[in-house]
């Protein structure tokens, strides 16, 4: 299975379009101005949405994001921020939900990954990249990506004589 990258594969573009949709969430509630608890609950679904997406670190952002955007410009006027206990508890509810979304989308992706190479997932874990259970399996080949003529052993990273031989 080929496919060609797209900006959708890149986490900061994923991240920057989640942000804006934070944005627009903001600017809906404001024109609408529905009460406070359909508010939340809009913030929770979009940010859950968005999140399913994202890895640990942007989802916390999106979290940081939705919550600095509900307390300053929905609940609060202007842009001030509180740290009131019901922000605080709005707080903790986003980054839940924040990273609950990213915690399904690595399940997600790990059952996927161990369908298809009968190997545990390890990238969005560890860091790992080049292996069999990377997050994008089908962007890697056999041979190494060290300059090189594709001839010279240097070049091919722990794959059997057998392989070698053979060229696609």
């Amino acid at each position: 299975m080929d496919r060609s990258a797209s900006l959708t594969d890149v986490a900061a573009v994923r991240f920057g379009v989640a942000g804006l949709a934070v944005v627009a969430v903001t600017t809906t509630c404001r024109l609408l101005h529905p009460g406070l608890g359909h508010v939340v609950l809009a913030y929770a679904a979009a940010t859950w949405a968005l999140c399913l997406v994202l890895p640990w670190a942007y989802a916390a952002g999106i979290g940081a994001t939705a919550w600095a955007c509900l307390t300053g410009f929905v609940v609060n006027e202007l842009g001030q921020l509180t740290f009131a206990r019901s922000d605080l508890l709005r707080l903790l509810l986003l980054m839940s939900v924040a990273l609950g979304g990213a915690a399904v989308s690595i399940v997600r992706h790990e059952t996927v990954v161990r369908g298809e190479t009968g190997r545990p997932f390890r990238d969005g874990l560890s860091g790992q990249r080049g292996t069999r259970t990377s997050r994008r399996p089908w962007r890697h080949s056999i041979r190494s990506s060290r300059p090189g003529p594709t001839e010279s052993p240097s070049s091919w990273r722990g794959v059997s004589a057998e392989a070698r031989t053979t060229t696609e």
